[in-house]
């Protein structure tokens, strides 16, 4: 079984808990991202999962949404304008261009050695991603539930800012106090620029 599969079946797993996603990290960025979405007509979910971000953002947009196992709840993916993409972050998949995107706490579930695959596919797809990403591994209680650890790349705000840099001319950061609360909290909140 390849690395894809192997991640495939346990994020199956992880969505048939009707738990997981209910209390959604998105919410912690949704006013930033509304605010950096509002002019655009299109833009991707990098790792989109239940589509809790998306409600929010979708409505009068084509939202390419994209996630290795389809998991939006029902009021997301029957929205008109979503676009599903089944996919691995680090695989090949549909080629498409928009010109905003997110991705929220998705690039720590992704394996140390994918994250330049996974990134190579944001930056071929769009100019501007706003990344949320958790700096804490997952429990270990979690990680016997479903099969092994969820959040794999696990990493300090400085190396995520270096190899985002490999891959976008500029990162511009939150300049308000949550950036600061949040970072103490556990996670690295940046907006990068193509």
């Amino acid at each position: 079984m390849d690395l894809e599969e192997i991640e495939r079946k346990k994020y199956e797993l992880v969505y048939s808990s009707p738990k997981y996603g209910m209390h959604s990290p998105h919410w912690r960025c949704l006013t930033r991202v509304k605010e950096e979405i509002e002019s655009h007509k299109s833009y991707a979910n990098f790792g989109c999962g239940s589509g809790l971000l998306d409600k929010h953002i979708l409505p009068g947009r084509t939202g390419w949404l994209v996630d290795h196992v389809y998991a939006l709840s029902p009021d997301v993916g029957e929205m008109p304008g979503c676009r599903f993409v089944a996919a691995s972050l680090f695989g090949k998949f549909e080629h498409f261009d928009v010109p905003y995107a997110v991705c929220t706490d998705v690039m720590e579930h992704i394996p140390p050695e994918k994250v330049d695959a996974a990134l190579e596919n944001i930056v071929s797809r769009t100019p501007e991603c706003f990344f949320q990403i958790s700096l804490d591994p997952t429990s270990d209680k979690k990680a016997i539930k479903y099969g092994g650890h969820l959040h794999l790349t696990v990493e300090s705000p400085e190396w995520w800012e270096k190899t985002l840099l490999r891959f976008f001319k500029t990162l511009s950061h939150p300049k308000l106090d949550p950036h600061t609360s949040l970072l103490k909290k556990g996670w690295y909140l940046v907006t990068a620029h193509r």
